[in-house]
């Protein structure tokens, strides 16, 4: 698909990302995250891309709290317009599979280089988050074109990682086949996340 940037020049293969701050208001972080340390007292967690932390089971969306429910919601939204980009618009609702969990990262906890197979996109909500100088805890996607950056001038194909400060209540979303990691987190404050599997079921793309 080539996206046009001008008369002469236009974008082939590249990879979108949506990026949204204050996707939802403080209030609903504040249940988010009173939800997401209720299960964890539970003790109810698993271990998959992280090292350290702690993540729940990947039923977050049939969690009852009224701001699970808007995340959804605001969710499907928002996945409508990453889909609709660079294409006309569609008359029919995109129907979509959705698997969530959260993630709590303490101080020198981190998440290893993976990304999300079998499923069409990935997201990741921040519920809370704090990143100054020296904290860590960024969020690193990688180019996935494995051969972008033999060329002498890496910066100007933007070959190079992306690496994004997460903070409260800012989404970020890409397909799923995106290579990403979160770094060691060395803030004085937990850092909560939660992260979406998302599978388009009828899409016509």
């Amino acid at each position: 698909m080539l996206v046009k940037l001008g008369a002469d020049l236009s974008v082939m293969f590249g990879t979108p990302v949506f990026v949204r701050k204050s996707f939802l208001d403080a209030a609903a972080n504040v249940q988010l995250e009173e939800a997401i340390r209720r299960r964890m007292a539970e003790g109810h967690g698993v271990q998959v891309s992280n090292v350290g932390g702690w993540q729940s089971r990947p039923d977050l969306m049939a969690w009852q709290e009224p701001a699970i429910a808007r995340l959804g919601a605001e969710l499907h939204q928002a996945v409508k317009q990453f889909l609709l980009f660079g294409r006309a618009a569609q008359d029919k609702e995109p129907k979509l599979w959705l698997a969530a969990w959260a993630n709590l990262n303490r101080p020198g906890d981190y998440n290893i280089l993976h990304n999300h197979p079998g499923q069409d996109l990935a997201a990741i909500y921040y519920v809370k988050a704090k990143v100054t100088n020296g904290t860590g805890g960024h969020l690193e996607l990688r180019d996935p074109r494995p051969a972008a950056g033999f060329c002498n001038f890496p910066k100007l194909f933007s070959a190079g990682p992306l690496q994004l400060a997460p903070e409260p209540g800012m989404l970020v979303m890409f397909p799923s086949w995106v290579e990403h990691m979160v770094h060691p987190h060395h803030g004085a404050e937990d850092r909560i996340s939660i992260a979406i599997n998302i599978k388009l079921m009828d899409f016509e793309g």
